[in-house]
């Protein structure tokens, strides 16, 4: 994961910057609209702006059902060390949170958790203190069960924020979060065939504050599938902005990532985007509006992808783009 990050760090520099203005192979990217070339910056280079919500709960659902699998060996795998001394320290003076907290076991088996601050507390241990506000609450219902060698995993999850945030004695600016996430879905692994699958829906709205005048918004509704050869998204509604910026997209037609295409030289055969699928993106920035699609090809192994804008559909080769700087494969085609 880190090296991925890294690379997709790379990524961000070339859309942003390109290649040496001295090159006289300067990276094509460049003939895109600048708002084309931002929002191709943010979908596939950063794992936070304009993301699918529900990556997270892949994530979580996946590593809950692995947690059960290991428990049937007693909480250990090939591998894993039997010798690990257990930590045998207690500490005479442990981190309180200032916050009322509540545990709540609900009707239907989910459980909540609540964390009131209020108007605000002062939250912390020893010397390391900060300021915080606001009400947190996180509910969740898993249901694992077993057939044989297949383990299955159900779950549902909701986020609620109220004003929850805070500020930092080290620093004047504060911070807060409203708004909620859901989420529904269901995974199983098989240990015998070493195969698995899942699937989830995820819909929310966020507001995020930082200071005084940097407010961010985000929403997400979606439907999506996965198992060991390709992740799925169905069904996709976002929007990332601000006050007076944003863009927001709706997949109309499915977007596939495939895993298999990542076999082989990592730098010369890693696929960056979606293999198909196709979203159209409406926008606004800086007084501009207008939109564009997004085409992700026809399912070949390539970081090719088409932008289709102002009638004219342009051919652009992501791979070349991070890699080659100046060999981006570009060209202009009838819709």
């Amino acid at each position: 994961m880190r090296i991925k990050n890294l690379l997709w760090s790379a990524l961000l520099g070339v859309l942003i910057a390109g290649c040496d203005d001295n090159d006289p192979s300067k990276s094509s990217l460049d003939e895109l609209s600048p708002q084309v070339r931002e929002f191709l910056t943010m979908r596939i280079s950063s794992s936070n702006s304009l993301r699918m919500s529900g990556d997270a709960a892949v994530n979580e659902s996946y590593q809950n059902l692995m947690s059960d699998v290991r428990a049937i060996n007693g909480g250990r795998i090939a591998g894993d060390s039997a010798a690990v001394e257990p930590d045998t320290i207690i500490y005479d003076d442990p981190f309180q949170s200032c916050a009322v907290v509540t545990y709540t076991e609900n009707e239907d088996g989910s459980i909540t958790y609540v964390y009131d601050y209020g108007d605000g507390c002062e939250e912390g241990w020893n010397s390391y203190k900060y300021f915080m506000h606001g009400k947190y609450s996180y509910t969740q219902k898993y249901i694992s069960s077993q057939e044989g060698s297949l383990f299955k995993y159900d779950y549902e999850y909701a986020y609620e924020y109220d004003n929850y945030g805070g500020q930092s004695y080290y620093d004047t600016i504060g911070w807060y979060t409203d708004g909620y996430m859901n989420g529904t879905g269901s995974s199983q692994y098989d240990t015998a065939s070493h195969k698995f699958s899942g699937n989830y829906t995820y819909d929310g709205i966020m507001e995020y504050g930082y200071g005084v005048e940097q407010k961010q918004r985000y929403s997400s509704k979606g439907k999506s599938h996965y198992d060991e050869r390709e992740a799925v998204t169905l069904e996709n509604d976002y929007e990332y902005g601000n006050d007076e910026n944003y863009y927001s997209s709706k997949v109309t037609r499915p977007l596939v990532s495939d895993y298999t295409c990542n076999q082989g030289d990592f730098l010369e055969r890693y696929i960056w985007t979606y293999v198909s699928g196709r979203e159209v993106v409406h926008y606004k920035q800086d007084g501009e509006e207008g939109s564009f699609e997004v085409d992700y090809g026809n399912g070949n192994c390539d970081n090719i992808i088409y932008i289709i804008e102002n009638g004219e559909r342009t051919e652009v080769d992501l791979g070349d783009a991070v890699f080659y700087c100046g060999d981006v494969s570009v060209s202009n085609k009838g819709d």
